[in-house]
């Protein structure tokens, strides 16, 4: 909470100076961080309104520019958060049209998982998985490790949920969902990826429970408690 508190107030700072400095895009950089501390501390609405506010600026400046995509998959994500996937579906597809265009691959691959997990959600699996796919695709081309990990998870819980629908052969979905997690444990080693743990440990676990191999599954759980154990994690039992 500490750590939150001095960087919203260094972002709020940021936002001051650039302001008296005439800085625009310094500005609504700024904005765009204080609105990610608020969300993390689980102030929606503010960041949301923050997010609003720089959208404003951002288009006057530049209205096809890098900043407008970016905080429009921002304001994507808070919609997705709260339930609202047509606004969500529809803020990420302007900004992965101004990110196709500027060649933002990152941009495009968190719209594309926004998008992705969207359609999956309102009946359109195929639609769904297709755009999961082309989201790590996308991710892959830039050096955003973490994004691009965490697209991985998301495709292959989507991956797991389908291989558990009724009356469905799962064995083949469930399989590619253990291949594209299988280079995730080298970088939650390698890398400070510690927030994706949990949510991959399970995801990995529940794809080989698909796949009806129990004893993976638990080793699976065990390694990732080990891992958040080893990482100085207390609450390590409650997140698996």
């Amino acid at each position: 909470a500490g750590d939150r508190a001095a960087a919203l107030a260094a972002a709020l700072a940021a936002q001051a100076l650039a302001g008296e400095r005439g800085a625009a895009r310094e500005g609504q950089l700024a904005l765009v961080s204080s609105a990610e501390v608020l969300a993390e501390e689980g102030r929606a609405a503010d960041a949301r309104a923050l997010l609003v506010e720089a959208l404003r600026k951002a288009e006057v400046v530049a209205p096809e520019g890098d900043l407008v995509c970016e905080v429009k998959n921002r304001l994507a994500l808070g919609a997705r958060a709260r339930g609202d996937l047509g606004e969500a579906s529809r803020l990420a597809t302007d900004a992965a049209w101004i990110a196709s265009r500027i060649g933002d691959h990152g941009e495009v691959g968190l719209s594309l998982r926004i998008l992705g997990e969207s359609a999956w959600e309102t009946g359109r699996p195929e639609v769904g998985l297709r755009l999961l796919r082309k989201s790590t695709e996308a991710l892959a081309l830039t050096s955003e490790v973490l994004q691009e990990t965490l697209s991985r998870i998301r495709l292959a819980a989507v991956l797991v949920e389908d291989a558990n629908l009724p009356g469905h052969d799962g064995s083949s979905s469930a399989s590619e969902a253990i291949e594209i997690l299988e280079p995730v444990w080298d970088r939650l080693a390698r890398l400070d990826l510690i927030a994706l743990a949990p949510e991959f440990a399970e995801t990995h676990a529940r794809a080989l429970l698909a796949r009806g191999d129990l004893e993976g599954a638990l080793r699976t759980l065990d390694r990732g408690l080990s891992y958040l154990e080893s990482a100085g994690r207390s609450d390590a039992r409650q997140q698996l």
